[in-house]
Parts: C-alpha cells; structure tokens; sequence
C-alpha cells in the first residue's frame, strides 16, 4: 500500500507521512517498525514510530491497543498539522475482528466508498 500511495502522491501533489504503532505484544514487533521505517526511508516518506507501554492488568487489550493506537495517530495529526488518516491492517486483524463481532453478535456494516479524499479509510493488505 506505501508503494501505491507513494505513486499517487506523485501524481496528485498530496503530502503523505507514516505513523506506525509498535504494540509491543510479539517478540517480532519491533522488526516490523524497522522493515516500515527502512521501506519509508527508501521512499523519502516522513516515518512516525510509537512504542506502547505495559498495558494496565484492568483493561481490555482490544480496548487498550485501539484507545492507544487512534490517540497517536490525534498526536501525529495535531503536530504535523495532517487533516486525513488512512488506516491499514493485514488480513489476520480483520479475520480477528470479524471473529470478534459476529461472537459478540455486533451488526457489521461494509460500506464502500468510490471517492475516499478527505475521509477516513481502513485497507486490507495480505
């Protein structure tokens, strides 16, 4: 998807940054900050990295890791004075998530937009 909207970019003179959260919940978390922060590098994309903290023992780490990761992102915006967010999750965040719903008996709703400038999107990539 980096790759994708580093073209774009290009195309439609937009001005795009990355902000990763490293959740810190598997040994591996950190090397998937380095792999985005070195492929940002090699685009000349502005990289943004938070790594969270313990999570409190009272909260939900669905919850918590949401709350945590949507506030960073409030941050980066705020300071870099960025008014579009675009999410991306792999295919096993959203598998989860499905799961997560239709256990909890949540009415998913799928909407699809032709022209996303200026909203909020979520991507899937594999």
């Amino acid at each position: 998807m980096l790759h994708a909207l580093t073209r774009v970019q290009r195309l439609k003179s937009l001005h795009l940054e990355v902000a990763h959260v490293d959740h810190g919940l598997r040994a591996e978390s950190a090397d998937d900050a380095r792999f985005v922060q070195a492929r940002c590098a090699e685009l000349g994309v502005l990289f943004h990295v938070d790594r969270l903290g313990p999570k409190p023992e009272t909260e939900n780490m669905e919850a918590w890791a949401r709350r945590e990761r949507y506030g960073f992102f409030r941050r980066v915006m705020r300071e870099r004075d960025l008014h579009h967010l675009l999410t991306a999750h792999n295919a096993h965040d959203v598998a989860e998530t499905l799961l997560m719903r239709l256990i909890s008996k949540i009415k998913i709703c799928l909407r699809l937009h032709r022209e996303c400038w200026g909203c909020k999107v979520r991507l899937v990539w594999h």
